[in-house]
This record gives C-alpha cells, sequence and structure tokens, in this order.
C-alpha cells in the first residue's frame, strides 16, 4: 500500500507538473506581460500566422512520431534516435521559416554585428590575411589585442575561426548560410549523445530513448537558430561521460574529459562552471563513502585531468602562438565592462535566470526531474547511482544561478546546462508508467 501510495504521489506530481507548464504556453501564446521576462530583459514576442507555422512544422512533428512508433513496435533504436536528430534539424528550420523574414534570418542572424559579430570578425581576418599576407598564428598571437565586436572581446577566437573557415572554402555569398546550417546540424548532434549521457543514470533503453525525445523538442534546442550556444551542450555531455568513465572504469579517461574541455574553451568560457558538478560530486562520493568508487580513483582522475588540460594549453601555445591565461583575462575584463553597461541585477532576481532556464527546457523538465529525485531519494538514499548523479547535476544548476556569474539571458547562455536537466526528466518516464 506504500508503494501504491507513492506512485500515486508521482503521478498527481506529474499532473501539476503539466498544468503548470500548460498554463505558462497558454500565457507565451497569448503573450501576456512579463511570462517572457522581467523588466531589464525580455524575449520580444513575435506574431505569426498560426497556419503557415503549423505546416513548417509538420515534417519535424512527422519525424518525431515516425521515430516514436518505431522504437515502441520495432525496437530499432538507431533508426529512432537517426529521426530524432532529423525533427530536432527541421523544427529548428520550421521554426526559423515561420518567422516574419524567413529563411532570410539565417544569414541576417550570422551576420548580425548586434547579435554575435563572430562573422564581421572572420570577414575582417579574411581580409587582413589576403592584403597583409598574414598567418592565423600572426593573429592568435596577439588575438587578445585585436579589435573585435562585442560578443568576441569576451570569448576566445574559436567562433571567429568557425566562419573564417567557410569564408575561406565558400566564399563571403554563401558561407554565412551554409555556416548557419551546419552550426543547426551540429546542434541536432546533442540529441543522439543525450541518449549516451542517459547511461550514467541507467541502463533502461526505454528511459534514455525519453531523454533523446525531450531534447529533440526542447525549445532552448530550436528557438536560438544558428547561434553558438546552442552546441555548448555537446561539450558538457561528452566532458561528463568521460570523466565518469575515468572514475568508473580506466583513469585514462580523464585525459580525454580534459581534451573535450580545452576545445569548448576554445569557443566560450561559460562551460568552465560545469566544474561545480565535479566539486559536488566529489564532495558527495566522499561524503557518503562509496565503495565502488575509491580515493585513490578519484584523486588519479582528477590529477591526470589537470595535467592534460595544462600540457594541451602549452602545445597549443608553442605551436601558434595563443596565450589562454592572457585571453582569459582580457575576456574577464571586458565582461565585467560589458556588465556595468547593462542592467543585471541580483538579490531575488535571480529568480529570473532560473525561470528563464526553465523556459528553454520546455517548463515540464524541472517539475519531472524533482519528481524522480524525491523518487529515488525515498526508494534508494544517496547509495545509488541515480539519485548520486541526479543531486550533482540539480545542485550545479542551482550553485551556477547563485553565484552569479553568468546573469541575463540564461534562456541561451545556460544551454550547456540543459542536458543535466532534462535526464533526469527523461528517467521520470518509469515512474509515470509504474504510477
Amino acid at each position: 500500500m506504500k508503494i501504491l501510495q507513492l506512485y500515486k504521489n508521482d503521478l498527481a506530481w506529474f499532473c501539476f507538473t503539466i498544468s503548470i507548464t500548460f498554463i505558462v504556453t497558454l500565457a507565451l501564446y497569448f503573450h501576456v506581460p512579463y511570462f517572457n521576462g522581467p523588466y531589464y530583459w525580455r524575449w520580444e514576442y513575435i506574431s505569426t500566422n498560426v497556419l503557415r507555422t503549423t505546416v513548417y512544422l509538420i515534417p519535424g512533428i512527422l519525424c518525431v512520431l515516425i521515430s516514436i512508433i518505431i522504437f515502441q513496435l520495432k525496437k530499432k533504436v538507431y533508426v529512432a534516435l537517426a529521426l530524432l536528430l532529423a525533427a530536432n534539424f527541421l523544427l529548428q528550420l520550421g521554426c526559423l521559416a515561420s518567422a516574419p523574414r524567413g529563411f532570410g534570418m539565417i544569414e541576417e542572424v550570422v551576420k548580425s554585428e548586434a547579435s554575435t559579430g563572430y562573422y564581421a570578425d572572420a570577414q575582417k581576418l579574411h581580409e587582413n590575411i589576403i592584403n597583409y599576407n598574414l598567418g592565423i598564428t600572426s593573429w592568435l598571437k596577439v588575438y587578445h589585442l585585436v579589435s573585435k565586436h562585442v560578443h568576441s572581446l569576451n570569448k576566445p577566437p574559436g567562433g571567429i575561426l568557425y566562419y573564417y573557415i567557410f569564408i575561406s572554402l565558400l566564399g563571403a555569398k554563401l558561407a554565412p548560410i551554409v555556416a548557419g546550417l551546419f552550426l543547426s546540424f551540429l546542434t541536432s548532434l546533442a540529441v543522439p549523445l543525450s541518449f549516451s549521457f542517459a547511461r550514467l543514470w541507467t541502463e533502461d533503453c526505454k528511459s534514455q530513448y525519453t531523454c533523446s525525445l525531450l531534447y529533440a523538442i526542447m525549445p532552448g534546442a530550436i528557438l536560438f537558430f544558428p547561434e553558438f550556444d546552442q552546441i555548448y551542450p555537446i561539450f558538457t555531455i561528452l566532458f561528463l561521460i568521460f570523466w565518469e568513465m575515468s572514475l568508473r572504469k580506466n583513469v585514462v579517461y580523464a585525459a580525454i574529459s580534459a581534451l573535450t574541455i580545452c576545445i569548448a574553451t576554445f569557443f566560450a568560457y561559460n562551460i568552465l562552471t560545469i566544474g561545480a558538478f565535479i566539486v559536488i560530486e566529489i564532495f558527495m562520493l566522499i561524503l557518503i563513502r562509496n565503495k565502488s568508487i575509491s580515493l585513490k580513483q578519484i584523486l588519479t582522475s582528477g590529477l591526470l585531468f589537470l595535467i592534460t588540460f595544462i600540457l594541451i594549453q602549452f602545445i597549443t601555445f608553442f605551436l601558434t602562438g595563443f596565450d589562454p591565461l592572457v585571453t582569459l583575462k582580457s575576456a574577464l575584463e571586458s565582461q565585467e565592462r560589458l556588465l556595468w553597461s547593462i542592467v543585471r541585477p541580483g538579490g531575488w532576481y535571480i529568480a529570473f535566470d532560473y525561470y528563464d532556464f526553465i523556459l528553454a527546457s520546455g517548463v515540464a523538465p524541472l517539475g519531472l526531474s524533482l519528481s524522480y529525485i524525491f523518487s529515488k531519494l525515498r526508494y534508494m538514499g544517496f547509495t545509488k547511482r541515480q539519485p548520486q548523479m541526479t543531486t550533482c547535476s540539480l545542485l550545479t544548476i542551482l550553485v551556477v544561478g547563485l553565484t552569479h556569474l553568468l546573469p541575463g539571458e540564461t534562456a541561451r547562455v545556460w544551454l550547456f546546462l540543459q542536458p543535466l536537466l532534462l535526464v533526469p526528466a527523461g528517467l521520470c518516464q518509469r515512474l509515470l508508467e509504474n504510477a
């Protein structure tokens, strides 16, 4: 009877979560003020033709439905995941096409100096290399001194070099469109990767598939096309997969996780805050005296990670002249100056950062994740892998918000944290089946 009552509680919480999601969705649909953000930062409402939007979204929705059918009836996991990947890609294109300026927004957003400025900086780099016969390494050596647009000022050179490659290969006419579409494709790769990421929690294939399904239809993975923030969750997933493998299987994987972070920090520095997950997890493993992961394993993995990370930075410096420490210092100074010029209040306004982040997830995943962690804690306590991983994930999101390191626009800026919320939400599916 006690177990039955717990399942009933799970079902009641699920109904409450869906009700809240429905209310927020209706408020956004009818453009209710303040549901799109506080006074200092709002995502502007856009009016679109409902019929036109539906038509453009149909291909993506069909891919989702066919994927579910194939997974349920045929049990062909890889085919189902491929369809979810295609669905995410098509939903990105469909949402963009339904906007007032349609597909023309790909080129417009990529070239916009206000939105990012990476492409404009890449064009300038391309012109300088041709006109003055400079090499990439010459530019990398003085990257922190180079005049750049606002978004590039507090970022490493990865985004600029990404567009520079496309400009060099395709020319200025095709480069923005092809680069934007390829960025969209890279975003969709997080869909099958989230399937592998869920294995850190469970071996249940159906639960893993549900996590990929949630990621495929997540608003944050669809509506910000084409921007680099969409691909950062891939780094989060890969980093944590290899880190956990270093703790559970072989410490060598710590070196691969370090390589992943090195690549990520060549594009953005916000991904570094994922280190909170590692700190929380290590503290928890020591506190509960986990017998499957020894203190020696933790220390060895951590040491190998640090050595590899530092070694890669030194190799990059000697081969290219790019100084990561000077660039990071310059980026932090630029970020500080930028925050002085815009309103990003702290205090209770931090709640809006969480709200914005929850909007990007689709609202429901928060309630589902909380239901999952409460249920697992009731049944298992902290001794099992599932409640440990979920607790670390949710606390990481909480810490990033409370430290106020990445304030404002969190629907976009915190996208790299979304896998930590979506996986526990997807795993809640089994609880609902039992209920």
